[in-house]
């Protein structure tokens, strides 16, 4: 039942956290970033998407135990894999085992294939839909295709100084002789006869070009092709990313690609993700952002939308923020008074003397004190007695010293 309670109060905290939404924007388009949701909690990380972006793959350290966790005792952490469905919302724990550090889920996305430990003892494949699992026992150097295409789930791997291994999900493996320098990517066409691959030679300048491995003879042949051919062969020419994000301090922003294109004035040119420096991760198809917060994994979808709605999105939101940042003030400064015998501060000075109450100094910066101090009990009117305000677009948000806040529209 701890376990229980505390994993849900924790992904009731990270909705909390991220309920807003923020509509960003540049000259050419505005776009709305919605709440997040919370995939899931303990400590998550090596987060992939898939190619059509349907699904996300990652690790997730479950603690063992939360009461020892909490009194900072050390305590056992299990690994687990899972694969996100993004239109179910349903989480599927992967049969792969725990001692995989690779888990790469294939174009077909069906096919997970599983690695771990430096001797690559621990690999395989399983089927999410059949359950299916295969275990592999190969001498895997270094990895250079991860079966990415729908049509190619295979491993390509280097075996060897001259050699290459093509490795299918049902186990099956084959040896593909290479020329010296030689570097195999993708396979792009295969018959009874013989299987092409694209691939390099690693010489100055580099080749690029066709590798035909003939299955009757098992030799293979090289034949030089543009660069240009072999990525689109290989459908590695990405279209152009639509997002960035960067930090100002410790908060990390996105924004829409600014190479040729300038903020519009009247949205803002980026949305606030999270106030830590975080992994991020966009989807194929820039729909969408995974970010991790203290560890937990969360998404938020990215909607074009109207440039009109934008801009009433974003003035509701800075008004909303003024209303939210005026009642904060005031609060504080009610707290403040408590500890002063119901005594509010005067003019002189007053953000020093509240601040320990907000720990928040640019927001009393902008929080315009009109009371001016006095005691509290000799207000007579606490609900219409004005305390200050913070401005908005179009108007301001007035605290009173009962602690609302009203919005007052500009006349």
């Amino acid at each position: 039942m701890v376990k229980q309670g505390l994993a849900s109060i924790l992904l009731l905290g990270l909705g909390c956290l991220a309920r807003a939404q923020d509509v960003f924007g540049d000259d050419h388009k505005s776009y709305l970033l919605l709440p997040a949701e919370a995939i899931s909690s303990g400590v998550v990380s090596q987060v992939e998407f898939s190619k059509s972006g349907k699904y996300i793959t990652y690790r997730r350290e479950a603690i063992a135990n939360f009461e020892s966790e909490l009194l900072g005792k050390e305590s056992p952490k299990k690994s687990e894999w899972f694969r996100y469905d993004r239109t179910s919302k349903i989480n599927v724990k992967l049969a792969v085992p725990a001692a995989s550090t690779i888990v790469m889920l294939f174009g077909d996305e069906e096919t997970v294939f599983y690695m771990g430990d430096d001797a690559r003892v621990v690999q395989g494949f399983v089927n999410i839909k059949t359950g299916q699992s295969t275990k592999t026992n190969l001498d895997i150097g270094s990895i250079s295709y991860y079966g990415e295409r729908a049509d190619a789930p295979y491993l390509v791997f280097k075996s060897g100084d001259r050699s290459a291994g093509l490795l299918s999900p049902n186990g099956n493996a084959l040896t593909i002789p290479l020329p010296d320098k030689a570097m195999l990517f993708s396979p792009i066409a295969s018959d009874a006869a013989s299987i092409t691959f694209a691939g390099m030679m690693v010489v100055s300048p580099a080749k690029f070009g066709h590798f035909v491995y003939q299955r009757s003879s098992g030799t293979t042949t090289f034949k030089e092709v543009d660069r240009q051919v072999i990525m689109s062969e290989m459908q590695v020419i990405q279209p152009e990313q639509k997002f960035l994000f960067d930090w100002v301090g410790e908060v990390q922003y996105i924004k829409t690609n600014e190479a040729v294109r300038t903020p519009n004035p009247l949205v803002p040119a980026r949305a606030k993700l999270t106030t830590s420096r975080s992994f991020v991760r966009f989807s194929p198809n820039s729909d969408s952002v995974a970010y991790l917060v203290s560890g937990a994994l969360l998404i938020r979808e990215i909607k074009p939308i109207d440039a009109t709605l934008a801009l009433r999105l974003a003035n509701n939101a800075a008004k909303q923020k003024a209303i939210n940042d005026s009642k904060q003030a005031a609060l504080s400064l009610i707290m403040c008074a408590s500890d002063l015998d119901d005594v509010l501060p005067g003019a002189e000075g007053w953000e020093a003397k509240v601040l320990p109450y907000s720990q928040d100094m640019d927001l009393l910066r902008r929080f315009n004190y009109t009371f001016k101090g006095g005691n509290m009990a000799n207000i007579e009117s606490p609900a219409t007695t004005e305390m200050g305000f913070i401005l908005g677009p179009g108007g301001r948000a007035v605290a009173y010293c009962d602690g609302h806040v009203k919005w007052i529209p500009n006349p």
